[in-house]
């Protein structure tokens, strides 16, 4: 059972992670592994069309703390009715995951709960811990006191790299045997590949510039926009060279902040803000972007890189956690909290053709070791491992190998 209970429009990489999993383990069909997901009634509209079958589905058919959580996020005043109706407490199975008789209930993201099924637990980072001025004192009090109860129940721990690997045993004294790298993999290229007069009706529609800097993050602080809108600033102000910018993902609190920002740098009319845009109009737009920047302060392995990789467009991003690893020699990297070194970062990649050209070659060859279907055949090994089944030989090998991230 693979845990599925995101919002239709939301949750930005941890839908993906969902997606990928889906795909690969359909492509894949495993014979001796019956795989389920854990959803909310609205799932088909991003989820069975990566599944052959609804059957594959199970649904959740009442509010959840997840989807009230996510929802009091984005909505002004409800945050503090949330906070005031849900104590810190762990959430506990209701029994009817434990009805269904899974060997295996993984969880694809943080939000999970107690169970008496073996589980696989995805932390995916533990930004509260480098970064606690993003957050309040009862945000990370929650967090450590979920992910430390979630890491101790789980059978496995999942992270996506070595990097995040080091500091999830480090910060929590996990035994190194319980904690295993899975990478995971782009779906850009399973979404629908636009054709050309898509391109342009998607520039229209959307009133994109002739050519733009991308870069797809819902407006979290540790996305780091802020810096992002200081460094293009530096390059109007000083060199006169304009980079307009293109954001989409959905849209927190901090929006409007950002904005008036932008306003004050001089550089509102350089930025376009899309908010949440669905699958072939994200595919679009890495299609149409002159480059990609991703300028975060903290991530587990982003999702735009690879995604940027997958269409061919070259990436300039942050040096940060298992982002250098990720990228290798085949993106531009800079501090994120310079927008002096960002800046410069910036100006060769949209001015250097041949850089560019360079960059997308390297890129692809490197995203090319990552698919959907490895990453689900190595959560196969695990769930066969864990459900003490017979291993092939081909699952030793690749649960023995070292990461690939």
């Amino acid at each position: 059972m693979l845990d599925a209970r995101i919002p239709a429009e939301g949750f930005g990489g941890v839908q993906q992670v969902v997606i990928g999993l889906a795909l690969g383990l359909t492509a894949l069909d495993p014979p001796d592994i019956d795989f389920l997901f854990l959803a909310y009634p609205d799932a088909p509209d991003w989820l069975l069309s990566y599944l052959e079958s609804a059957e594959r589905l199970r649904f959740v058919t009442t509010p959840t703390t997840t989807r009230a959580k996510y929802w009091a996020k984005r909505i002004p005043g409800l945050q503090a009715v949330y906070r005031a109706l849900t104590p810190n407490r762990i959430p506990r199975s209701d029994g009817r995951l434990e009805a269904l008789e899974p060997d295996i209930m993984h969880f694809t993201f943080q939000a999970a709960f107690l169970t008496s099924v073996p589980s696989i637990y995805h932390p995916h980072d533990l930004q509260h811990l480098h970064l606690p001025e993003m957050f309040t004192e009862r945000d990370i009090r929650i967090r450590e006191h979920r992910y430390r109860a979630f890491c101790d129940q789980a059978s496995l721990v999942s992270v996506t790299s070595t990097w995040g690997r080091d500091d999830l045993i480090s910060a929590y004294g996990l035994p190194a045997e319980k904690v295993a790298v899975v990478p995971l993999a782009p779906v850009i290229d399973h979404y629908p590949d636009p054709s050309a007069s898509d391109l342009v009706a998607i520039s229209r529609s959307l009133s994109l510039p002739d050519r733009f800097a991308f870069y797809p993050a819902q407006t979290w602080p540790h996305k780091n926009h802020e810096t992002l809108l200081r460094a293009v600033a530096i390059l109007r102000q000083r060199e006169g060279l304009v980079v307009p910018l293109v954001f989409s993902g959905f849209q927190t609190g901090g929006l409007d902040r950002l904005i008036e920002l932008s306003s004050s740098l001089g550089v509102g009319s350089d930025v376009h803000w899309l908010g949440f845009v669905k699958p072939a109009v994200l595919n679009g737009l890495y299609r149409l972007a002159h480059c990609v920047v991703v300028p975060t302060l903290f991530e587990a392995t982003p999702f735009p890189v690879w995604e940027a990789f997958s269409a061919g467009v070259p990436v300039a991003c942050s040096n940060v956690t298992s982002l250098p690893r990720q990228v290798g020699d085949a993106a531009l990297v800079f501090d994120p909290r310079s927008p002096e070194e960002m800046a410069t970062a910036i100006r060769r990649i949209w001015k250097d053709d041949e850089l560019r050209r360079r960059l997308v070659e390297l890129g692809r060859e490197r995203v090319a070791e990552f698919t959907c279907e490895r990453t689900a055949g190595l959560f196969a090994a695990h769930y066969r491992q864990l459900a003490h089944r017979e291993l092939s030989e081909h699952d030793r090998a690749i649960l023995a190998a070292a990461p690939a991230l």
